[in-house]
């Protein structure tokens, strides 16, 4: 079994956690990337109305120029601007020529009708649009300028050049090029097949009512939904208890999986099952300076990467943004999108000792303030709703001051 290895010279002092590794969250980090190394990536090939948020796995470029001939841009008429400039009493108008045919040869010292997208016919080396011309009598009478409102061959893309390359997260706009240059399907990475294990003996469904003793479990949904926005294929959503036995038997039915996430249980409790089942089978638990989401676990059941994670929401919000983001990327070959910067509307405390990744919203002009009055505790799931980010406050400050820069990564 291949394993996540910690350096355990730093400690942190917390009861009943003197025995755990302390950990930055770069560090950590590097750890959870590591997984990803041996992972098998292959490629299938599907249609492009499938293909939007899939991550391309191929070379594209273009099999012919575009536009692949001269085009009128305009409504108007083509003509040879040099006919035009000598006759002072019009040209008359000898053909007309709609967008999906292929015209003859422009008569000399004529002009011809033209509709936008439309092939310039041999001859002509200029539009004029109808709003600048005058053909009351069927002679065209305007002041033309050479040149004017023809898109010309190949002034997108000239044949053979790239226009997409392995590692685009497919959009929109790449779909539209991809069909632009001739492919109707594309080679793209295979999605990771991701399970989600939560534990607890105190989780309920969300059909369920609770009642004095009892949650409901709002992790499953949350990690369901954020694997499938991430571009993972999600597999089994399971919940167990605390019973270690249930417990090694779920892991053993999700070990087909290429990545399995736990949440809960990775602390030092009685009932702390998750640690306990993990840890023997060469997992490493650790205290990772960051609030929320400190103890986080790592390593492999088996073959396949095991990421554990706290069991508040709110801390499970932050391990997703904050390492199960970038893992997926990983895994798929592609990059997160850079974090981006805002300045702080109003202030708020952070501890001096960890990072803190605090849940705010933008206000009207784009500046960041807390998303709710609770702030940053972890079991705040419903306030969570009202955040739109994290912003990252490093371990020195304690105070955050308004009209201070802060560095924001996005929740969702």
């Amino acid at each position: 079994m291949r394993n996540s290895v910690f350096n355990s010279s730093q400690t942190s002092g917390g009861t009943g956690d003197h025995h755990r590794p302390s950990r930055s969250v770069a560090e950590h980090l590097a750890v959870v990337l590591d997984l990803a190394i041996d992972y098998p990536r292959t490629a299938e090939r599907i249609g492009l109305g499938q293909a939007c948020g899939r991550v391309l796995a191929e070379t594209v470029s273009a099999r012919w120029d575009i536009p692949s001939f001269d085009q009128s841009a305009m409504d108007g008429f083509a003509l040879r601007a040099a006919d035009l400039a000598d006759n002072p009493l019009g040209l008359p108008i000898s053909a007309t020529i709609f967008a999906g045919q292929a015209p003859d040869q422009l008569a000399p010292g004529t002009a011809a009708r033209i509709m936008t997208g439309a092939a310039i016919p041999a001859g002509a080396d200029t539009v004029i649009a109808f709003e600048q011309a005058d053909d009351r009598d069927g002679r065209l009478r305007a002041q033309p300028t050479l040149g004017t409102h023809i898109r010309r061959q190949g002034e997108d893309v000239r044949a053979g050049v790239t226009i997409l390359t392995p590692g685009t997260v497919l959009t929109a706009r790449h779909i539209g090029a991809l069909a632009a240059v001739g492919r109707s399907q594309v080679q793209v990475a295979r999605r990771p097949k991701v399970a989600v294990l939560t534990t607890g003996d105190e989780l309920l469904s969300p059909d369920q009512t609770p009642t004095i003793g009892t949650v409901i479990d709002s992790n499953g949904p949350f990690l369901a939904a954020a694997l499938v926005g991430l571009g993972a294929d999600l597999g089994t959503v399971v919940h167990c208890g605390d019973d270690p036995a249930r417990f090694t038997q779920t892991m053993n039915d999700l070990a087909d999986n290429d990545l399995i996430l736990v949440t809960g249980g990775v602390s030092t409790g009685d009932k702390d099952v998750t640690r306990a089942v993990l840890s023997a089978n060469g997992s490493t638990f650790v205290l990772v300076k960051m609030q929320p989401g400190k103890p986080q676990g790592a390593g492999r059941w088996g073959q396949t990467p095991v990421l554990a994670l706290p069991g508040n929401p709110v801390s499970v919000a932050v391990s997703v943004a904050v390492f199960v983001r970038p893992l997926i990327h990983a895994l798929l070959g592609t990059t997160p999108p850079p974090s981006t910067w805002a300045t702080v509307a109003q202030g708020w405390t952070s501890p001096a000792d960890r990072r803190q990744y605090f849940p705010v919203r933008f206000t009207d002009d784009g500046q960041i303030a807390p998303a709710t009055p609770g702030g940053a505790g972890s079991h705040l799931v419903t306030s969570l709703a009202q955040a739109t980010a994290f912003a990252i406050i490093e371990e020195p400050v304690t105070k955050v001051l308004p009209n201070t820069p802060l560095e924001v990564i996005p929740i969702n």
